[in-house]
């Protein structure tokens, strides 16, 4: 995209983990909650040349059952060099899957508000289990939080931060296993407002890197897979009072439109999968409404897969999910892998 709005943030939104066995399995309704497939406005459709979703929903797979990394390597990608013991704010976590061929790579970005979280906490690495026992190389990313009290830490980091780690995956790709030309991104909460953003901003948002960052080049990739995160937030009634609170502080040098992938948003962006529960009383599904509607309105294939009743925070790619049915969980999952097979395999 070429000019900037982006997402909300949240708790510290959970990570699961993936399933499925293989690429896109069947599709279908979505389970219970009816709306899988887009729900909110299709934007402009009718001048688009392509199909405007990007993955049918998918109702059944075998998902993963990884619970953690079993060889997990720690790399501080502003350095390029082990991390220390207990991890900083520019650390990877990089567990690959059990081959020696390059593989597609799932970049992870976890939640908690802007203002807490790691790339290392349970709930994140077991996704990147899942991931790589899917035969993906899964990547956890830190990045560096903001402090409410002083501000620091504002936006433009975050943002800044996981385009650095993009870019340190991509020229690195042959000492990670990676195959540098299929990257995708996963966020949570926060992380969902981030992956949402850099997706959409890509190489065109120069403003949203604060020189920190030693790399340079391109920070594109090929899929997004946004879980309960924001993408308009400057509509501060989408959020909770906490996270108005924390944005209203940590907006840094940033205004929040352009701090939003709503603002950023273009043809070129890459195709998403937006996940939200119907109760998310901490980022209101209206803002993956808007998202969708917005990705459409520039014929980026996107798909919106609401789940009925459940609230924010809910594992990524985990069958089982508080407040959802059964049905609607095992789509959501299923439809996750199906999307990331459909975008990064060759």
């Amino acid at each position: 995209g070429s000019s900037g709005d982006a997402g909300s943030s949240g708790v510290a939104g959970s990570s699961g983990a993936a399933g499925s066995s293989g690429a896109a399995g069947s599709s279908g309704a979505a389970g219970s909650s009816g709306a899988a497939g887009s729900s909110g406005a299709a934007g402009s459709g009718g001048s688009c040349s392509g199909a405007l979703e990007a993955i049918a929903p998918t109702q059944s797979c075998t998902p993963p059952s990884s619970t953690a990394p079993p060889s997990l390597e720690k790399l501080d990608y502003f350095r390029n060099q082990p991390c220390p013991r207990q991890g900083n704010d520019a650390c990877l976590g990089v567990q690959r899957p059990a081959t020696s061929e390059a593989r597609p790579a799932v970049l992870v970005v976890h939640g908690g508000g802007f203002t807490g979280g790691g790339p290392f906490g349970s709930s994140v690495l077991q996704v990147v289990a899942r991931l790589a026992e899917r035969g993906y190389v899964g990547i956890s990313v830190g990045y560096r939080l903001c402090d409410p009290r002083t501000g620091a830490n504002g936006f433009p980091a975050p943002f800044s931060d996981v385009r650095c780690a993009v870019r340190f995956v991509r020229q690195n790709a042959a000492s990670l296993g990676v195959d540098p030309r299929r990257l995708a991104l996963l966020g949570t909460s926060a992380g969902g407002a981030i992956v949402n953003l850099v997706g959409a901003a890509a190489n065109g948002g120069e403003v949203l890197d604060d020189g920190s960052c030693p790399l340079s080049g391109d920070s594109s990739v090929s899929a997004v897979l946004s879980y309960y995160g924001g993408h308009d937030l400057a509509n501060s009634a989408d959020f909770s009072t906490n996270i108005q609170g924390t944005l209203a502080a940590c907006h840094g040098t940033l205004s929040l439109g352009t701090a939003s992938a709503t603002t950023w948003i273009d043809a070129a962006d890459p195709p998403a999968l937006l996940l939200h529960g119907t109760a998310d009383d901490s980022v209101n599904a209206r803002q993956s409404e808007r998202g969708l509607s917005a990705l459409h309105a520039a014929c980026v294939p996107a798909t919106y897969l609401p789940l009925a009743g459940a609230r924010h925070a809910f594992s990524p790619l985990e069958p089982a999910v508080p407040g959802a049915s059964a049905a609607d969980g095992t789509t959501a999952t299923c439809t996750a892998l199906a999307f990331l097979d459909r975008y990064l395999r060759p």
